[in-house]
């Protein structure tokens, strides 16, 4: 069965859908394409036209698919360290963000927003709310651009904006109206969030209690 699309709504007063499930479909496409290659492949072999092309054709994709498996136990093969652990790297690299993902699965709610440095995709922007599992109010923005096109490209630079504001502004009123908008409730700093906004990230503080503090990164609930 294929996931509902959801419709959540915007503090910035739009509508949005959580497009992730459309991805879904290849799963259920999978499972029907694998007996349907398995019960076409007699009737091809039993042509008498062009036998041995439909032969060399179907080894050729046998050993195609192949290739993926191949590579799998290759890397496996040279890896140096394996886990199931997947925040494994996290650990290793920047200890005080998982600290501060774990803490939020324990103790925030489940649709409490998150706010952490914005940057491009595939990058490590947005790895607290990725690790956490908590909504973040932006991430990754070319990402956002592409699903939402140039309808969502207001939404996106308003948001950009305000958690730059969040960071670097010292006028209270403005960073209270940033994150009356953007319906945060807690605010990452660390290291990556030092690095795009400087040394004294997160300027004003009174607006927040610290919940957290663990291997050079904060963590920071907006107070009521």
């Amino acid at each position: 069965m294929i996931p509902e699309l959801v419709a959540v709504k915007d503090p910035y007063g739009e509508e949005l859908h959580r497009m992730n499930t459309v991805f879904k479909c290849y799963a259920g496409a999978a499972a029907l394409l694998a007996p349907a290659a398995a019960l076409l492949a007699p009737l091809a072999l039993a042509s008498r036209r062009a036998r041995l092309a439909v032969r060399a054709a179907l080894a050729l994709g046998a050993l195609a698919l192949l290739a993926h498996p191949a590579a799998l136990l290759a890397q496996r093969a040279k890896a140096t360290r394996t886990a199931l652990d997947g925040l494994a790297w996290m650990t290793r690299e920047v200890p005080g963000d998982r600290a501060a993902a774990e803490w939020l699965r324990a103790n925030a709610p489940a649709g409490a927003r998150l706010v952490e440095a914005v940057g491009s995709a595939y990058t490590d922007h947005g790895r607290v709310g990725g690790a956490s599992g908590r909504p973040l109010v932006l991430g990754w923005t070319n990402h956002e651009g592409l699903w939402r096109g140039a309808a969502g490209a207001g939404t996106i630079e308003a948001r950009r904006r305000d958690v730059e504001t969040i960071y670097r502004s010292d006028d209270a009123a403005a960073v209270r109206a940033a994150l009356e908008r953007t319906g945060a409730r807690y605010v990452v700093v660390g290291a990556l969030e030092r690095k795009e906004h400087g040394a004294t990230a997160l300027r004003v503080r009174g607006l927040y209690r610290r919940v957290l503090e663990a291997e050079g990164t904060e963590l920071w609930e907006v107070a009521p």
